[in-house]
């Protein structure tokens, strides 16, 4: 079922991305802050602690406020003092743990029933860049493994979104793919700059992160989505 290379699309495409818009629930970037505290000089850990969970209440201390998502806040606290090989293991550690820990993982409300209705209209296609490592179980818990039909890991957005997104396509007109995710760099910015449609979870529209629609959760875009499959 996983797969690191996106296979070509003659219907729609619908591209999800997997953590903070198919997958819900703080447990997962908490496991990794913990892995990648765990390295910190003790001093730094109890304020890097509040930081995260600051930033997670909507309520982030100054400066944090910038950081895309939780992920790229835990990396901008912990590389300041640990190497990028600790890093990345804290973060395989944390993925780890989606195997054989109950982490509080649940999908949005609305996505089953989306992905249902959609299915014999669009290429549902989850993109994200997640290792192998705990995502099967992951989607097993989230109850859509078998209402997906393609799950790319390993994806390398944003760098490798563009070709992946045109290999999707398989000559297909741009608009006839739609990518919808809650990070602007990695699963917005390169397919509006193709021409493909887009949709951002986020708490309001940023002006400097523009995007087709944007919402605060799923059951929000869930209209949104239906029509633009009508059109595409």
């Amino acid at each position: 079922m996983l797969t690191t290379t996106p296979v070509p699309s003659t219907r729609p495409v619908l591209l999800l991305d997997f953590d903070g818009t198919v997958c819900l629930g703080d447990g997962p970037v908490l496991a990794y802050a913990e892995e990648a505290f765990a390295q910190l000089p003790a001093a730094l850990r109890a304020d890097a602690d509040r930081r995260v969970a600051a930033y997670l209440a909507h309520t982030p201390q100054d400066g944090d406020d910038e950081a895309a998502d939780a992920y790229s806040l835990v990396l901008q606290i912990a590389g300041s003092h640990i190497g990028a090989d600790a890093l990345s293991a804290a973060y395989l550690a944390s993925r780890k743990r989606l195997e054989t820990d109950d982490l509080g993982i649940h999908p949005p409300e609305g996505l089953h029933e989306s992905l249902q209705e959609l299915g014999p209209q669009v290429t549902r296609v989850l993109m994200t860049n997640s290792p192998e490592l705990g995502l099967e179980r992951a989607l097993e818990t989230l109850g859509v493994a078998g209402l997906l039909d393609q799950v790319v890991c390993s994806a390398a957005k944003p760098v490798a979104l563009a070709r992946h997104v045109g290999v999707l396509l398989g000559g297909q007109s741009p608009h006839r793919l739609l990518s919808v995710g809650d990070h602007w760099t990695n699963d917005i910015a390169v397919p509006r700059a193709m021409g493909c449609a887009t949709a951002y979870l986020a708490p309001a529209p940023h002006p400097l992160r523009p995007a087709d629609v944007t919402a605060r959760t799923y059951a929000e875009l869930a209209l949104h989505i239906k029509t633009w499959a009508r059109s595409a």
